[in-house]
């Protein structure tokens, strides 16, 4: 009776001890899934089994991101999107993950460079557009997300997503721009002037005035409103040398502006045409030169007595090569020496350069 105890007692431990190890979680390292990318080939392919005789159904690029599930002797078995198959191991290395700690930047402060920026519902692009935040603005990171958005209160209870690649991040609140920035309503802003002709190409003559130096002095007073205004200026040039119109729109190019600006003085060519106007080309511009147009009409000409004459459409070389949207605006008609004399002063530019400036205020507000 006593052994038969010990029987029973011997049997029911050794079922325990199975039970045992049956509940603890076993791990199955062929099955564990890791990143590797195509390497030391420009086209790898993924088979449908462990060997080159098997079927290829897919051709991977170089630097292809993929999911290792097995392995198989050389061959791993992997995924890619919904694709499952077997590579060739020597051609795939392991992808090293940099482990970020996104929490880090909670607390700090997130300053806007950018002359607008859109915050949306979701750290995505194509998220839905909740507000507008602007250059200048200043904001308490409430939290990122994995593609380093970061989370803000735009306005009092309302929180939304912004891009982490328009601003400057820092532990303290105080002043992080460099030194000498404007805060000002074109300020994150770029534009390029283009004074017409220079050098050897003289433009207009009349009265002993050429028009390449009018155009440069313009430019030279819309330069520095702008720059008054926070804007960034480029200038195709800044002294009395030839450009070519290819040279100009290189230029452009180059400064990838919020707008391009040709400085023109006019030649009467028919009767009764008289003030200035604003040409474009392209019709994204349209709007945009209307914008200008309207601008220097409500306080130019009440100011100056110099007529607004129109906005319309010129095919004009420098806008149509040009990818950025712009506008040349001629400033008054040379060739009239009434004209001439209200056009030719320091207080007619300041006023161009000012009605110029509103104008492109208005409409970076709207679009």
């Amino acid at each position: 009776m006593r052994l038969k105890t010990k029987h029973i007692f011997i049997l029911f431990l050794s079922v325990l001890l199975v039970v045992s190890a049956l509940s603890i979680p076993q791990t199955d390292a062929s099955a564990a899934t890791t990143k590797y990318k195509v390497v030391n080939t420009n086209s790898l392919n993924m088979r449908t089994g462990p060997g080159v005789q098997y079927k290829i159904v897919k051709k991977l690029k170089k630097n292809t991101t993929v999911t290792k599930t097995s392995t198989k002797g050389k061959w791993f078995k992997i995924k890619t999107g919904s694709t499952v198959g077997y590579v060739n191991s020597s051609y795939l290395s392991k992808v090293v993950l940099k482990v970020s700690n996104t929490n880090s930047t909670i607390g700090k402060y997130y300053s806007i460079t950018a002359a607008s920026l859109n915050v949306r519902k979701t750290s995505a692009a194509t998220s839905t557009k909740l507000a507008v935040v602007k250059f200048g603005k200043q904001f308490v990171i409430k939290g990122q997300a994995k593609n380093g958005w970061y989370k803000i209160e735009y306005a009092k209870g309302k929180t939304g997503y912004v891009s982490n690649h328009y601003g400057i991040t820092s532990v303290s609140k105080n002043n992080v721009y460099p030194k000498g920035t404007i805060f000002g309503p074109l300020s994150g802003r770029t534009f390029v002037i283009d004074p017409g002709h220079g050098g050897s190409q003289a433009g207009a003559q009349y009265f002993g005035v050429k028009e390449k130096d009018l155009n440069l002095k313009a430019s030279k007073t819309l330069q520095k409103e702008l720059i008054s205004q926070g804007a960034k200026v480029v200038m195709t040039r800044s002294t009395d040398k030839t450009l070519s119109l290819d040279a100009r729109v290189k230029i452009s190019k180059a400064a990838k502006p919020d707008a391009y600006i040709s400085v023109h003085h006019n030649v009467v060519v028919k009767k009764g045409e008289a003030g200035y106007l604003a040409l474009y080309t392209k019709k994204s511009e349209k709007t945009f030169n209307k914008y200008i147009f309207n601008s220097l009409k409500s306080s130019v000409t009440k100011a100056t007595k110099v007529p607004a004459e129109e906005y319309r459409y010129q095919n004009l070389h420098v806008l149509r090569e040009n990818p950025y949207i712009g506008t040349l605006i001629e400033y008054g008609y040379m060739s009239r020496a009434s004209e001439l004399k209200k056009i030719n002063t320091n207080a007619y530019r300041e006023a161009m350069a000012k009605g110029i400036a509103n104008g492109l205020e208005s409409y970076f507000d709207k679009y």
